[in-house]
Protein backbone atom coordinates (compact mmCIF):
# COMPACT_ATOMS: atom_id res chain seq x y z
CA UNK A 1 0.00 0.00 0.00
CA UNK A 2 1.35 3.42 -0.94
CA UNK A 3 1.94 6.15 1.61
CA UNK A 4 -0.74 8.31 -0.04
CA UNK A 5 -3.28 5.49 0.33
CA UNK A 6 -2.36 5.01 3.97
CA UNK A 7 -2.72 8.75 4.55
CA UNK A 8 -6.27 8.71 3.20
CA UNK A 9 -7.39 6.02 5.64
CA UNK A 10 -5.12 7.21 8.47
CA UNK A 11 -4.67 11.01 8.08
CA UNK A 12 -2.45 11.21 11.17
CA UNK A 13 0.38 9.42 9.31
CA UNK A 14 1.88 12.72 8.12
CA UNK A 15 2.66 14.06 11.63
CA UNK A 16 4.26 10.71 12.42
CA UNK A 17 6.45 10.92 9.29
CA UNK A 18 7.46 14.50 10.11
CA UNK A 19 8.29 13.47 13.66
CA UNK A 20 10.46 10.58 12.45
CA UNK A 21 12.24 12.76 9.87
CA UNK A 22 12.98 15.39 12.51
CA UNK A 23 14.19 12.75 14.91
CA UNK A 24 16.53 11.28 12.30
CA UNK A 25 17.83 14.74 11.50
CA UNK A 26 18.41 15.41 15.18
CA UNK A 27 20.35 12.13 15.58
CA UNK A 28 22.47 12.87 12.50
CA UNK A 29 23.41 16.36 13.63
CA UNK A 30 24.18 15.08 17.10
CA UNK A 31 26.48 12.40 15.72
CA UNK A 32 28.29 14.94 13.56
CA UNK A 33 28.87 17.03 16.70
CA UNK A 34 29.38 20.05 14.53
CA UNK A 35 28.29 22.56 17.13
CA UNK A 36 24.97 23.20 15.46
CA UNK A 37 23.23 23.59 18.80
CA UNK A 38 20.50 25.80 17.39
CA UNK A 39 19.59 23.31 14.67
CA UNK A 40 19.64 20.46 17.16
CA UNK A 41 17.25 22.30 19.43
CA UNK A 42 14.96 23.13 16.51
CA UNK A 43 14.87 19.55 15.24
CA UNK A 44 14.26 18.20 18.74
CA UNK A 45 11.40 20.64 19.20
CA UNK A 46 9.83 19.74 15.85
CA UNK A 47 10.13 16.04 16.59
CA UNK A 48 8.52 16.42 20.02
CA UNK A 49 5.73 18.65 18.74
CA UNK A 50 4.84 16.51 15.73
CA UNK A 51 4.92 13.30 17.78
CA UNK A 52 2.58 14.90 20.32
CA UNK A 53 0.31 15.90 17.42
CA UNK A 54 0.43 12.33 16.14
CA UNK A 55 -0.65 10.93 19.52
CA UNK A 56 -3.47 13.47 19.73
CA UNK A 57 -4.71 12.67 16.22
CA UNK A 58 -4.57 8.93 16.91
CA UNK A 59 -6.74 9.34 20.00
CA UNK A 60 -9.17 11.65 18.21
CA UNK A 61 -9.38 9.29 15.22
CA UNK A 62 -10.04 6.27 17.43
CA UNK A 63 -12.73 8.15 19.31
CA UNK A 64 -14.36 9.22 16.06
CA UNK A 65 -14.26 5.70 14.63
CA UNK A 66 -15.77 4.25 17.81
CA UNK A 67 -18.53 6.85 17.73
CA UNK A 68 -19.20 6.03 14.08
CA UNK A 69 -19.28 2.30 14.88
CA UNK A 70 -21.73 2.89 17.74
CA UNK A 71 -23.90 5.03 15.48
CA UNK A 72 -23.97 2.35 12.78
CA UNK A 73 -24.92 -0.29 15.34
CA UNK A 74 -27.74 1.89 16.68
CA UNK A 75 -29.04 2.58 13.18
CA UNK A 76 -28.95 -1.12 12.29
CA UNK A 77 -30.87 -1.94 15.44
CA UNK A 78 -33.39 0.75 14.49
CA UNK A 79 -33.75 -0.84 11.05
CA UNK A 80 -34.25 -4.31 12.52
CA UNK A 81 -36.76 -2.89 14.99
CA UNK A 82 -38.70 -1.22 12.18
CA UNK A 83 -38.79 -4.50 10.24
CA UNK A 84 -39.55 -6.71 13.25
CA UNK A 85 -43.33 -6.80 12.75
CA UNK A 86 -42.95 -7.59 9.04
CA UNK A 87 -40.44 -10.41 9.66
CA UNK A 88 -42.71 -11.92 12.32
CA UNK A 89 -45.66 -11.56 9.98
CA UNK A 90 -43.79 -13.27 7.16
CA UNK A 91 -42.73 -16.14 9.39
CA UNK A 92 -46.37 -16.53 10.44
CA UNK A 93 -47.45 -16.50 6.80
CA UNK A 94 -44.96 -19.24 5.92
CA UNK A 95 -45.92 -21.43 8.87
CA UNK A 96 -49.61 -20.93 8.04
CA UNK A 97 -48.84 -22.25 4.56
CA UNK A 98 -47.19 -25.26 6.12
CA UNK A 99 -50.03 -26.06 8.53
CA UNK A 100 -52.70 -25.55 5.87
CA UNK A 101 -50.99 -28.09 3.59
CA UNK A 102 -49.93 -30.49 6.34
CA UNK A 103 -51.35 -34.00 6.26
CA UNK A 104 -50.82 -34.81 9.93
CA UNK A 105 -50.51 -32.41 12.84
CA UNK A 106 -47.06 -32.30 14.38
CA UNK A 107 -46.50 -33.51 17.92
CA UNK A 108 -44.04 -31.31 19.77
CA UNK A 109 -43.68 -27.81 18.28
CA UNK A 110 -40.24 -27.12 16.81
CA UNK A 111 -37.93 -25.27 19.18
CA UNK A 112 -35.76 -23.58 16.55
CA UNK A 113 -36.38 -21.98 13.19
CA UNK A 114 -33.99 -24.47 11.61
CA UNK A 115 -36.48 -27.14 12.68
CA UNK A 116 -39.37 -25.07 11.30
CA UNK A 117 -37.91 -24.58 7.84
CA UNK A 118 -36.63 -28.10 7.33
CA UNK A 119 -37.02 -30.65 4.56
CA UNK A 120 -40.54 -31.53 5.72
CA UNK A 121 -41.55 -27.87 5.41
CA UNK A 122 -40.24 -27.75 1.84
CA UNK A 123 -42.06 -30.92 0.83
CA UNK A 124 -45.33 -29.95 2.51
CA UNK A 125 -45.62 -26.37 1.22
CA UNK A 126 -45.37 -27.66 -2.34
CA UNK A 127 -48.78 -29.28 -1.82
CA UNK A 128 -50.64 -26.06 -1.05
CA UNK A 129 -53.57 -25.30 -3.38
CA UNK A 130 -53.65 -21.51 -3.71
CA UNK A 131 -57.18 -21.50 -5.10
CA UNK A 132 -58.64 -22.64 -1.78
CA UNK A 133 -60.29 -20.22 0.61
CA UNK A 134 -58.11 -18.39 3.11
CA UNK A 135 -59.51 -18.28 6.68
CA UNK A 136 -60.85 -14.83 7.54
CA UNK A 137 -62.97 -13.32 10.30
CA UNK A 138 -66.71 -13.97 10.24
CA UNK A 139 -68.66 -11.70 7.86
CA UNK A 140 -65.41 -10.70 6.14
CA UNK A 141 -65.00 -10.87 2.38
CA UNK A 142 -64.04 -14.33 1.24
CA UNK A 143 -60.59 -14.47 -0.30
CA UNK A 144 -58.36 -17.20 -1.68
CA UNK A 145 -54.79 -18.06 -0.76
CA UNK A 146 -53.85 -16.33 -4.00
CA UNK A 147 -55.40 -13.10 -2.70
CA UNK A 148 -53.87 -13.37 0.74
CA UNK A 149 -50.45 -14.29 -0.62
CA UNK A 150 -50.38 -11.38 -3.04
CA UNK A 151 -51.45 -8.92 -0.34
CA UNK A 152 -48.95 -10.15 2.24
CA UNK A 153 -45.98 -10.45 -0.10
CA UNK A 154 -46.52 -6.99 -1.58
CA UNK A 155 -46.67 -5.46 1.89
CA UNK A 156 -43.58 -7.40 2.93
CA UNK A 157 -41.70 -6.27 -0.17
CA UNK A 158 -42.67 -2.63 0.38
CA UNK A 159 -41.45 -2.78 3.99
CA UNK A 160 -38.09 -4.21 2.92
CA UNK A 161 -37.71 -1.53 0.23
CA UNK A 162 -38.46 1.18 2.77
CA UNK A 163 -35.89 -0.09 5.27
CA UNK A 164 -33.18 -0.45 2.63
CA UNK A 165 -33.89 3.02 1.27
CA UNK A 166 -33.88 4.58 4.74
CA UNK A 167 -31.04 2.71 6.44
CA UNK A 168 -28.74 1.23 3.78
CA UNK A 169 -25.83 3.66 4.48
CA UNK A 170 -25.63 2.33 8.06
CA UNK A 171 -26.47 -1.34 7.52
CA UNK A 172 -23.88 -4.07 7.26
CA UNK A 173 -23.46 -5.03 3.59
CA UNK A 174 -24.44 -8.58 4.54
CA UNK A 175 -27.75 -7.39 5.99
CA UNK A 176 -28.55 -5.41 2.85
CA UNK A 177 -27.72 -8.45 0.74
CA UNK A 178 -29.99 -10.71 2.81
CA UNK A 179 -32.89 -8.27 2.56
CA UNK A 180 -32.41 -7.98 -1.18
CA UNK A 181 -32.30 -11.78 -1.48
CA UNK A 182 -35.60 -11.98 0.37
CA UNK A 183 -37.21 -9.27 -1.71
CA UNK A 184 -35.98 -10.61 -5.03
CA UNK A 185 -36.56 -14.29 -4.32
CA UNK A 186 -38.18 -16.40 -7.02
CA UNK A 187 -40.55 -17.67 -4.33
CA UNK A 188 -42.08 -14.22 -3.85
CA UNK A 189 -42.00 -13.37 -7.55
CA UNK A 190 -43.63 -16.61 -8.64
CA UNK A 191 -46.52 -16.38 -6.17
CA UNK A 192 -47.24 -12.67 -6.69
CA UNK A 193 -47.11 -13.04 -10.48
CA UNK A 194 -49.55 -15.96 -10.48
CA UNK A 195 -51.83 -14.06 -8.11
CA UNK A 196 -51.79 -10.77 -9.98
CA UNK A 197 -52.82 -12.22 -13.35
CA UNK A 198 -55.90 -13.80 -11.73
CA UNK A 199 -55.25 -17.19 -13.23
CA UNK A 200 -58.38 -18.66 -11.61
CA UNK A 201 -60.66 -16.27 -13.50
CA UNK A 202 -58.81 -16.97 -16.73
CA UNK A 203 -59.33 -20.71 -16.27
CA UNK A 204 -63.01 -20.25 -15.42
CA UNK A 205 -63.60 -18.23 -18.58
CA UNK A 206 -61.99 -21.03 -20.58
CA UNK A 207 -63.93 -23.71 -18.71
CA UNK A 208 -60.75 -25.23 -17.35
CA UNK A 209 -60.64 -26.81 -13.87
CA UNK A 210 -57.50 -27.74 -11.98
CA UNK A 211 -55.66 -27.44 -8.70
CA UNK A 212 -53.24 -24.57 -8.29
CA UNK A 213 -50.05 -26.02 -6.90
CA UNK A 214 -47.69 -23.22 -7.93
CA UNK A 215 -44.75 -24.50 -5.91
CA UNK A 216 -45.06 -28.18 -6.74
CA UNK A 217 -41.82 -29.52 -8.18
CA UNK A 218 -39.80 -26.47 -7.10
CA UNK A 219 -38.23 -27.36 -3.73
CA UNK A 220 -35.11 -25.32 -4.53
CA UNK A 221 -37.21 -22.15 -4.80
CA UNK A 222 -38.70 -22.73 -1.36
CA UNK A 223 -35.32 -23.59 0.17
CA UNK A 224 -33.71 -20.49 -1.33
CA UNK A 225 -36.33 -18.28 0.29
CA UNK A 226 -36.41 -19.98 3.69
CA UNK A 227 -32.60 -19.90 3.66
CA UNK A 228 -32.72 -16.10 3.41
CA UNK A 229 -35.36 -16.02 6.16
CA UNK A 230 -33.05 -18.02 8.44
CA UNK A 231 -30.18 -15.62 7.65
CA UNK A 232 -32.16 -12.53 8.66
CA UNK A 233 -33.37 -14.34 11.79
CA UNK A 234 -29.71 -14.97 12.64
CA UNK A 235 -29.05 -11.24 12.40
CA UNK A 236 -31.77 -10.65 14.98
CA UNK A 237 -30.25 -13.33 17.21
CA UNK A 238 -26.83 -11.65 17.07
CA UNK A 239 -28.14 -8.66 19.03
CA UNK A 240 -30.35 -8.50 22.10
CA UNK A 241 -32.21 -5.20 21.64
CA UNK A 242 -34.81 -6.55 19.19
CA UNK A 243 -36.23 -10.05 19.51
CA UNK A 244 -38.48 -12.03 17.19
CA UNK A 245 -41.20 -14.39 18.32
CA UNK A 246 -39.66 -17.70 19.36
CA UNK A 247 -40.20 -20.61 17.00
CA UNK A 248 -42.07 -22.68 19.58
CA UNK A 249 -44.40 -19.77 20.41
CA UNK A 250 -45.78 -19.26 16.90
CA UNK A 251 -49.59 -19.38 16.65
CA UNK A 252 -49.36 -21.96 13.89
CA UNK A 253 -48.77 -24.72 16.44
CA UNK A 254 -52.00 -23.95 18.33
CA UNK A 255 -54.96 -26.28 17.79
CA UNK A 256 -57.51 -23.47 18.00
CA UNK A 257 -55.96 -21.03 15.51
CA UNK A 258 -56.68 -20.94 11.78
CA UNK A 259 -55.71 -22.24 9.34
CA UNK A 260 -56.78 -25.76 10.13
CA UNK A 261 -54.43 -28.57 9.28
CA UNK A 262 -54.67 -29.82 5.72
CA UNK A 263 -57.49 -27.50 4.61
CA UNK A 264 -55.71 -26.41 1.43
CA UNK A 265 -53.74 -29.56 0.72
CA UNK A 266 -53.94 -30.81 -2.86
CA UNK A 267 -56.76 -33.30 -3.29
CA UNK A 268 -55.24 -35.20 -6.21
CA UNK A 269 -53.01 -37.88 -4.77
CA UNK A 270 -51.26 -38.16 -8.13
CA UNK A 271 -49.89 -34.65 -7.66
CA UNK A 272 -48.10 -35.33 -4.40
CA UNK A 273 -44.31 -35.28 -4.43
CA UNK A 274 -44.28 -38.75 -2.90
CA UNK A 275 -46.28 -40.20 -5.77
CA UNK A 276 -44.11 -38.40 -8.28
CA UNK A 277 -40.97 -39.88 -6.78
CA UNK A 278 -42.51 -43.32 -6.85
Amino acid sequence: MRLSEVAVSRPYVYPLVCSLVSLVGFIVTQSNNSGQQGLNTLLAGISTATFASYITLVLVDRSFRQQEKNRREKMQIAALRQLKYDINSHITFLTDMYIAALDERQGTPPSTFEEVFDEDFTETVQLLDFSKEYPTARNSKRISWFDRSESHLEEFSDSIDQVISQYSPWLEPEVVEILQDLNNSIFMGMITSASSINIIQMDEEMGYEREYSILLGHPEIIEEHTGAVLEIIQKYNEQSEVELTDAEDLNAWSENVAPTRGTVRLESESLSTTDQNE
